[in-house]
C-alpha cells in the first residue's frame, strides 16, 4: 500500500449516524450515503484482500 500522505486535502462530516445508517457531506458537495452490513463472508474476503495489498 502507498504512504499515506499526512496533509488534509478535504473533510467529511457526518450529517446523520445511526448503528446501521450514516449520510455523510464532503467538502465537494459530494453525499455519501453508507449502510451497514453485517457479514461474516464479506468481512474475511476483506482481510484476505488486505493481505494481497
Amino acid at each position: 500500500m502507498k504512504k499515506i500522505n499526512n496533509e488534509q486535502l478535504g473533510w467529511l462530516e457526518i450529517t446523520y449516524l445511526s448503528n446501521k445508517l450514516r449520510i455523510c457531506r464532503g467538502d465537494k458537495g459530494t453525499l455519501f450515503v453508507l449502510r451497514k452490513i453485517n457479514s461474516p463472508t464479506l468481512f474475511k474476503n476483506f482481510k484476505e484482500f488486505i493481505k494481497i495489498y
